[in-house]
């Protein structure tokens, strides 16, 4: 035991909120200590409670909408296509219109359904949906878009 925590348990694959739900230590647990960002979507309080899990929350960063300058949109816009575009989180995609307009053409690879949502709310489309945010996950469900059809 260090600094009182007896046990840390770390999801091996599926780092959202529904793969460390699945976890065999959260089905059993009593307390539980989430170290996280501010705000979030609250799956985890909300299901833990439910299974009666006391829930010490540690925020320890705070999400911001990523601001996105116009010389980056201008960037973007001048990016030739088709040209596949890797997003990691909802809160990437809080440039609104002028961010949507910059990303029109692109095919979007997602990190998560929640993103994918996120992005079809601007009007994008996604071309793939990866199995979660990790760098892993993300590079192979671009390999898995860019590969070609086979010839019939």
């Amino acid at each position: 035991m260090r600094a009182g925590i007896a046990r840390v348990a770390i999801p091996e694959g599926d780092f959202r909120s529904e793969g460390l739900l699945a976890m065999p230590a959260l089905r059993t647990a009593r307390e539980v200590v989430l170290v996280t960002g501010e705000g979030g979507r609250g799956l985890l309080d909300r299901e833990l409670a439910r299974r009666g899990v006391a829930v010490k929350r540690i925020e320890v960063y705070r999400r911001r909408p990523r601001h996105w300058t116009p010389v980056v949109l201008e960037r973007l816009a001048a990016t030739p296509r088709p040209c596949a575009v890797l997003v990691s989180s909802a809160e990437a995609l809080g440039g609104g219109a002028a961010l949507a307009e910059a990303l029109a053409g692109f095919e979007l690879v997602v990190s998560s359904e929640r993103v994918a949502e996120a992005a079809l709310r601007l009007g994008l489309p996604v071309a793939r949906v990866a199995g979660s945010a990790a760098p892993e996950a993300l590079v192979e469900a671009l390999r898995l878009h860019a590969k070609p059809a086979p010839i019939r």
